[in-house]
């Protein structure tokens, strides 16, 4: 699985090195109109529903492992 995990990232490294700023305008455009996205913060392991914009919000103001809750 790790080989598998390995290939993705460089098939993905090597797909944005050759991006074009106007074709990564258009993809992030594209991005922020589903309202739809989900994943997990790699800081506090919190599941993230929502618009990009939401998720990168909490991205920013996150400081690592919930507490309290």
């Amino acid at each position: 699985m790790m080989e598998r995990e390995r290939k993705r990232a460089e098939v993905a490294m090597k797909r944005r090195r050759g991006a074009s700023q106007a074709h990564s305008d258009k993809v992030r455009a594209h991005m922020m109109m589903h309202d739809d996205l989900y994943t997990t913060c790699q800081a506090c392991g919190l599941t993230l529903h929502g618009s990009l914009t939401n998720i990168m919000k909490h991205a920013e103001k996150c400081h690592g492992p919930r507490t309290g809750q």
